[in-house]
């Protein structure tokens, strides 16, 4: 029997005692070694062929033991009946195949029981030992707390003949051994959990951790059912209820006890664990994913299953709930999904659920952005969209049929100012080989700025919205179309410009040789000029070249603009919210722009 000493009396225990005490030590010298391990202790009352507890990884058996409490050995007069019984189990579990056998006993071997151990081994590979009192007392010594739990009850028992069961707390160091000895105590309680105390608000609150991976399996702990009852009102909570619960996602939700009905709470009966109806608290923390961290794409086919265009990433949970499960994923481009989807039927073929996704498009380069752009087009056009995930294909759904919330079309979608932003700025990446992040926001002058960039490199013909006059200086060798101008007035100009740079998104860029035009100029300051002129003063004398009445001052790169477009036929900016020149729109006011 179990010692008020702290020791265990091994060949003084019965045989169920023994075996209790042996289970728990056995299952925790390997789950300590190997948590991936699973260890079975086998009920033997069925006819155990051979086994008390066995050991497995994956499908390979790596170990059995067998338990034989034989306090007084299997030798001299005890040695007919035992030790046939011995080697009937021995044989049963060599059919099993397993790399070891350990026979366990109560009392250290004699060397001829030993011998005796060995000498069964003689045909087989396997390897053998006997377990004795030694070898169990050391390893209860490894995992004291379950030695506490085998010694626990005789110590209390004694502790209260004689009156010492609770002493008075003389200073804070026998309050600190007070505290580990009670958490000693409370250790000991169970083999499989460990406790916590806490007193809040005087509200004892425990809690419990398991000291193995089994602890749940060989001693149930929690809730066995309850009935949650939301109101229509708070559509909020029950759409979190929902997503946990029924489709696993990884959220962590409170309900308190207005929510609770029939709750049933199992406890052991050494635990304070319990849940009174009055003040329960359910609180689930966030589900364990089922894959953690794995490929994930979606890929977009024909009627014919050809892939049409595919969009890659990776989970960032998938998780499992009572009536479904919930997918969350990160995709390339700036977009995150959200998947909650009931389990599938063999009726049907496409995934049934909801789908929604979130585009944080600032701050990544437009070239990943423009992808993620197309991946939202392509969730909100009719078409097959296959879900692989880590390699596997898991479900198909059909785009814009399973989205929730309000429905965008794919051709309105494309239309907005944030994905043509994107497909600008992406564009002058390709051409000009650079980076440009795309801006969290963007002012209406760097937004169109953009634009012009984009159709300057694609070979179109843009009025420069904030240049409404060329300047420059005079030479000392006037061309005579010059001074014809500065006469008369009017006339048409062009002038080159070796390098044109533009700011673009706080960055300088040059995007080359590029010839700025006006068909009817005007000379601003001609009448000061001609005096300069006449004065024989004219070099370096500044000029002022205005576009007369609404034309504007039209700009392209040299080498960009096709040879079929020799009359200058403008584009228009095409901004939305900004309004286009007054030569195109026929407005006098010029767009006033917010820097």
């Amino acid at each position: 029997m179990p010692g008020v000493d702290g020791q265990v009396q091994w060949d003084r225990l019965d045989q169920p005692t023994f075996d209790r005490f042996v289970e728990p030590l056995i299952t925790r010298l390997h789950l300590t070694d190997d948590p991936e391990l699973q260890v079975d202790v086998i009920d033997g009352r069925g006819g155990d062929g051979g086994i008390d507890i066995d050991v497995r990884k994956g499908s390979k058996l790596l170990h059995i033991y067998q338990l034989k409490f034989f306090p007084e050995g299997f030798s001299g007069g005890w040695a007919r009946s035992r030790k046939p019984q011995i080697k009937r189990s021995f044989s049963a579990a060599v059919k099993l195949s397993p790399k070891q056998w350990t026979l366990i006993i109560p009392r250290n071997p004699t060397v001829g029981e030993r011998d005796y151990i060995r000498s069964l081994n003689k045909a087989t590979k396997l390897r053998i030992s006997i377990m004795g009192r030694a070898r169990l007392d050391e390893l209860m010594a490894r995992f004291p707390d379950l030695l506490h739990w085998a010694t626990r009850e005789p110590l209390i028992d004694a502790l209260k003949k004689i009156h010492l069961d609770r002493h008075a707390l003389d200073g804070a160091d026998e309050y600190q051994k007070a505290i580990e000895g009670i958490q000693e105590l409370a250790d000991a309680r169970s083999p499989n959990w460990r406790a916590g105390h806490t007193l809040v608000n005087g509200q004892y609150i425990e809690t419990l951790e398991p000291k193995h991976p089994l602890a749940q399996q060989r001693e149930p702990v929690g809730l066995e059912s309850l009935r949650i009852e939301i109101p229509i009102h708070e559509e909020e909570l029950a759409d979190r209820a929902d997503r946990v619960l029924r489709y696993g996602d990884n959220e962590t939700l409170t309900l308190t006890s207005e929510y609770l009905k029939d709750v049933k709470f199992h406890a052991p009966s050494w635990s304070q664990l319990s849940l009174p109806s009055d003040t329960a608290q359910l609180m689930t923390p966030p589900s364990k994913p089922l894959l953690d961290d794995v490929p994930v794409e979606f890929q977009v086919v024909d009627d014919e299953d050809v892939l049409i265009r595919s969009y890659a990433g990776r989970t960032t949970h998938f998780g499992r709930g009572y009536g479904g499960a919930t997918l969350r994923a990160t995709i390339n481009g700036g977009i995150d999904v959200s998947l909650f989807f009931d389990l599938p039927k063999p009726e049907r073929d496409n995934l049934q659920g909801t789908f929604t996704f979130t585009h944080k498009f600032g701050g990544i380069p437009a070239s990943e952005a423009v992808i993620g752009a197309r991946f939202v087009a392509d969730t909100l056009t009719p078409q097959k969209i296959r879900l692989v995930v880590n390699g596997n294909l898991f479900q198909s759904f059909m785009g814009g049929q399973i989205n929730s919330g309000p429905q965008e079309s794919k051709e309105d979608y494309l239309a907005s100012e944030s994905v043509l932003l994107i497909e600008d700025l992406a564009i002058i990446e390709r051409e000009l080989q650079l980076t440009l992040p795309v801006p969290e926001t963007i002012t209406n002058q760097d937004r169109l700025t953009v634009r012009i960039v984009r159709l300057l490199l694609e070979g179109s013909i843009v009025i420069h919205p904030f240049k409404s006059t060329l300047n420059g200086t005079l030479t000392d060798s006037l061309t005579p179309h010059l001074i014809e101008m500065i006469r008369d007035g009017a006339g048409a100009i062009v002038i080159d410009q070796e390098k044109l740079v533009v700011e673009l998104l706080s960055r300088k860029i040059a995007l080359g040789p590029a010839r700025f035009a006006i068909r009817h100029a005007e000379i601003a300051n001609s009448e000061e000029i001609i005096a300069a002129i006449e004065a024989n003063n004219s070099k370096d004398h500044p000029i002022r070249i205005v576009p007369h009445g609404d034309e504007g001052i039209k700009v392209f790169l040299l080498g960009r603009v096709g040879a079929d477009n020799r009359d200058l036929v403008v584009s228009p900016w095409g901004v939305p919210g900004i309004p286009e020149h007054n030569e195109l729109r026929g407005i006098t006011d010029p767009p006033k722009l917010n820097p």
